[in-house]
């Protein structure tokens, strides 16, 4: 479980460093729920992400737990629209 922590503040660095929008999906029970927007800010244990609507307007920032991400998507039809 630790290692698995340690790739995903990687991975969110990384997603932050280049700007990316992010696609961050935390309910593997239902995947049509997720969170879109920027890395504002990574600690150890939580991140901050500035969100963005479906219509790409600026919706305020989410404070959320490293460990109740699931999935990172960086290149799908959704963060490019």
């Amino acid at each position: 479980m630790m290692e698995e922590g340690v790739n995903m503040i990687k991975e969110l660095i990384k997603i932050k460093e280049n700007n990316n929008i992010v696609s961050i999906f935390c309910d593997e029970d239902d995947t049509s729920m997720f969170l879109e927007g920027y890395i504002y800010a990574i600690g150890r244990q939580d991140f901050l992400i500035k969100h963005i609507t479906p219509h790409g307007l600026a919706d305020g920032y989410i404070l959320k737990k490293i460990d109740s991400v699931m999935h990172l998507e960086i290149s799908g039809q959704y963060e490019k629209k």
